[in-house]
């Protein structure tokens, strides 16, 4: 029989959206918590026998009473339907003795990968799955020590079926922003290991990192975006996976969890666009559940005063619409 699995990471239950005013802050913030209920969800509709969470659950390792009991009731629930919930802690909420993983209502319903502090690595096995699923937590006194240099040198005892759960920067994401040099690893060398999955989690886009005959390593990306950074852009989503008896993964897709959308759009100086372009590009976006920033070139005199009006005057079509005025360079 085959084995199903749902994949997720990287919610920062607790992000402040401090750029948006207080009302909509909260509504984020609640849009957060709707995203785990969804993720539940469609963990259950998928039939997924595993629930894996790799890093960042929280935006902190003191998250409040309102995050803290959304996720113990919505894991006990996966539990009481027979799902086993596995995480790591990230960068954001890692594990020491005050945080929210000692918790007894979290400790109840999910287990939760601390490391062995030799190997980098903590194993469970599950006998009736033949699976093993495997966690590397986040390293807080190292953040930049390669998380697998210390399993590569180890030959592992794993079941047919195995799981990686990881959280950290694939190397071609170092150029991005500074944070994506942290626990760094090469895509090649997740192939080298005997895991049929490896769930990573830390950067917030949908990406597939390697893919190998039976197997592959994917990012399941934040459910909702946090910020207009290119990486927090766009559809949304969770990783639901498939593997056969050998261990061999026969299907992974994603499916889409964010209430609502992220875009930014840029014009610059000189391209030939003017205010009415920009306001018809604009209105043909509208959408209540979208957030879009828009950068373009300050217009002179009264120009400038017109085209904030009109621009201006397609803010409550959106959730949340930033008009970016840049001085001609």
């Amino acid at each position: 029989m085959n084995f199903r699995f749902a994949h997720c990471g990287d919610f920062h239950l607790g992000y402040d959206f401090g750029y948006l005013p207080p009302r909509k802050a909260a509504a984020r913030q609640a849009d957060l918590r709707v995203a785990f209920f969804r993720t539940v969800r469609e963990t259950l509709k998928w039939g997924a026998q595993v629930f894996l969470v790799s890093g960042d659950l929280f935006d902190t390792p003191h998250p409040g009473e309102r995050d803290v009991e959304i996720v113990s009731k919505n894991l006990a629930h996966l539990s009481k339907k027979g799902v086993r919930c596995f995480a790591i802690p990230g960068n954001h909420d890692p594990i020491h003795p005050k945080s929210v993983w000692n918790r007894p209502e979290m400790a109840s319903y999910i287990h939760l990968f601390r490391g062995d502090t030799a190997a980098g690595l903590a194993k469970a096995n599950i006998g009736e799955l033949n699976l093993t699923i495997a966690g590397i937590p986040w390293d807080s006194e190292d953040a930049f020590k390669p998380p697998l240099q210390e399993i590569l040198k180890r030959k592992l005892d794993v079941s047919d079926r195995s799981i990686l759960l990881l959280h950290g920067s694939e190397a071609a994401l170092a150029s991005e922003h500074p944070a994506f040099k942290e626990h760094p690893f090469e895509a090649e060398d997740l192939k080298r290991l005997p895991f049929g999955y490896v769930a990573i989690g830390h950067y917030h886009k949908p990406m597939d990192v390697a893919r190998w005959s039976g197997g592959a390593a994917c990012y399941s990306g934040s459910p909702e975006g946090l910020r207009f950074s290119d990486h927090n852009l766009g559809e949304r989503s969770i990783v639901l996976g498939e593997m056969d008896e050998r261990g061999s993964l026969v299907q992974v897709k994603r499916k889409t969890i964010n209430a609502r959308t992220m875009k930014t759009l840029s014009y610059s100086a000189g391209d030939g666009t003017t205010t009415d372009d920009w306001f018809r590009t604009i209105d043909d976006m509208r959408d209540p559940d979208t957030l879009l920033r828009v950068r373009v070139p300050k217009q002179e005199g009264g120009e400038q005063r017109r085209a904030e009006v009109l621009l201006s005057s397609l803010c409550p079509d959106y959730f949340y619409l930033d008009i970016i005025w840049e001085s001609p360079s």
